[in-house]
């Protein structure tokens, strides 16, 4: 019997001639579990899985209803930015229900982003970008069960409803970098918080969460888009080593804290907090991903001022006599407290708040194997 984390790849009968012999009737199977759209037919994107939005264009856009790009304004209804920035500094978890409900429709979220944006985003991913990842019970699994059986480095849509059945998990990264209504939600969340930031998703198609209890080590302000999600805590915030998030390293492993959050509602997760997630139906959240520097940062912009002065190119006199060695240790200090006088940490604040001021999406920031320029083929499901 297979284990929880058990994958099957998917069937290729369905891509090419039955290996039914002739003559034989083939049993229907019945469909293993409920589904948020009709089947896709075999080797077609990934948007053919979802019935069309009604708010949407006849040719699938949303320039009909004008929602080409989003304000972070949308996603909070009318909660102050002061607020999420307050949780942010003092590392609480800040739970928002109904924040972005409909008000003629409070079971449903109002923002203009759903699951065809989710198919639309990943229907630009390729099955071997760094910026996907699928997942089932915790457990990493491989990506390359999303090509499709004539193997082409594209995501198929026969594939992928045959794994999402399985109750998988599929985390997104750098959506920004792929659909420009959501990099104008990434420019809004610049300007409103003075931090560079990147927008993310975790879609789950069953029981259970994407990831294994963790902490992250970004503040993330999340939306609840579909479905709903039961969120464990995990002791209190901690101050992990850069890249580390591992929970069982925490001092306090106790749940602290159980909630339910549903579609309307947001959540600002402080970096650090453990936290395990179990979805109660098939859930869709979008992710804001703080990507505030460490104060650490400053100097590695200062090493970067440093490789441009040609005085700090001469090494240390390796073998001179022990006065030289003096000297040259002496002389560095003064380098040294010379470069923080004339770059400040002022100056570097000034120079991150610029960088996130005019920081567009253009062609050499987007990942390696984006087809520009090619529109995403669309076939009827």
């Amino acid at each position: 019997m297979p284990t929880a984390t058990t994958i099957r790849r998917p069937s290729t009968d369905t891509c090419g001639p039955s290996a039914t012999p002739p003559g034989t009737r083939r049993r229907r199977r019945p469909s293993p579990a409920p589904f948020p759209g009709p089947p896709s037919p075999a080797h077609a994107p990934v948007v053919a899985v979802w019935r069309q939005a009604p708010d949407r264009a006849p040719d699938g856009s949303r320039a009909a209803c004008g929602a080409k790009h989003m304000d972070l304004t949308e996603f909070l209804g009318g909660t102050p930015p002061d607020r999420i920035i307050a949780a942010m500094a003092e590392r609480t978890l800040l739970h928002l229900p109904q924040v972005h409900a409909s008000p003629t429709s409070p079971d449903r979220p109002r923002l203009p982003f759903g699951w065809p944006d989710f198919v639309e985003a990943l229907n630009l991913y390729r099955p071997d970008s760094p910026d996907i990842r699928i997942t089932k019970a915790g457990t990493l699994v491989n990506t390359s069960l999303l090509h499709p059986a004539t193997g082409a480095n594209r995501i198929d849509g026969a594939a992928f409803e045959a794994l999402a059945r399985q109750g998988i998990s599929i985390i997104l990264n750098r959506m920004e970098c792929r659909l420009p209504m959501l990099d104008g939600l990434r420019r809004s969340a610049e300007r409103m918080f003075g931090m560079a930031v990147t927008i993310g998703c975790i879609a789950t198609f069953g029981k259970g969460g994407a990831l294994k209890a963790h902490y992250d080590p970004e503040d993330i302000l999340l939306f609840q888009v579909e479905g709903a999600k039961h969120w464990d805590i995990i002791g209190a915030p901690t101050t992990p080593p850069p890249g580390d998030r591992v929970v069982e390293r925490l001092p306090d492993k106790r749940v602290v804290s159980s909630f339910t959050v549903r579609a309307g509602d947001a959540m600002l997760l402080p970096w650090g907090l453990g936290h395990c997630c179990d979805c109660l139906e098939p859930s869709l959240h979008l992710g804001i991903v703080f990507k505030a520097p460490m104060a650490s940062a400053y100097l590695s912009w200062l090493l970067t001022k440093a490789e441009a002065d040609p005085r700090f190119r001469p090494g240390p006199p390796i073998g001179s006599p022990p006065e030289d060695q003096a000297r040259f240790d002496a002389g560095l200090e003064t380098l040294v407290k010379d470069l923080m006088a004339a770059h400040p940490p002022a100056a570097w604040r000034s120079h991150l708040a610029r960088r996130i001021a005019g920081s567009p999406v253009t062609v050499d920031r987007l990942p390696l194997g984006l087809p520009l320029g090619i529109p995403v083929r669309r076939e009827e499901g």
